[in-house]
């Protein structure tokens, strides 16, 4: 057995030979694809009123859930503030009680004729504490600039779906 040959011979690159098409020969597929996109916490209202249609009370009921999801996200973050503010004063109170005692032990410590000690004692007590106060600092700016950045790109997202 050969190869089957082309009765016109071969095709090279530049030749002036036609090509046929079997798309003639091929039946036409069309089709068409649409996406619904929806983004929130409750349906669009053609999806709620099928929804009333399906279940009994179906649309007051899902706004219910949502009002529901709502409230309840409001008391964790009210929570999470009150929570948030309490630690914060501890931290402060803390922070006030370990810097008067460090700089009460190097003044007494100086005072008893370790001046070196006592000054090393306060001195490192005061930088511990500006550095943590300025670290924090840092720390929360980071934070917030994060969320904003989250904010404005979740509102982006929004305005283009």
């Amino acid at each position: 057995m050969g190869k089957a040959r082309d009765p016109q011979g071969p095709v090279y690159p530049g030749s002036s030979r036609p090509v046929q098409s079997r798309a003639a020969d091929s039946p036409a597929v069309s089709g068409q694809i649409s996406v619904l996109s929806h983004q929130g916490p409750l349906p669009v209202p053609d999806q709620l009123e099928a929804y009333d249609r399906l279940i009994p009370n179906g649309a007051d009921r899902i706004m219910a859930m949502a009002e529901k999801q709502i409230q309840h996200r409001i008391d964790m973050e009210r929570m999470i503030i009150a929570s948030q503010q309490k630690q914060s004063a501890r931290g402060q109170a803390f922070g006030l009680a370990i810097g008067v005692l460090g700089i009460a032990s190097g003044t007494l410590l100086g005072m008893f004729g370790r001046e070196l000690v006592g000054g090393l004692v306060a001195g490192s007590t005061v930088v511990t504490l500006v550095s943590v106060f300025v670290l924090g600092r840092r720390i929360q700016r980071r934070q917030l600039d994060s969320n904003r950045y989250a904010i404005a790109k979740d509102a982006d997202a929004g305005r283009c779906s």
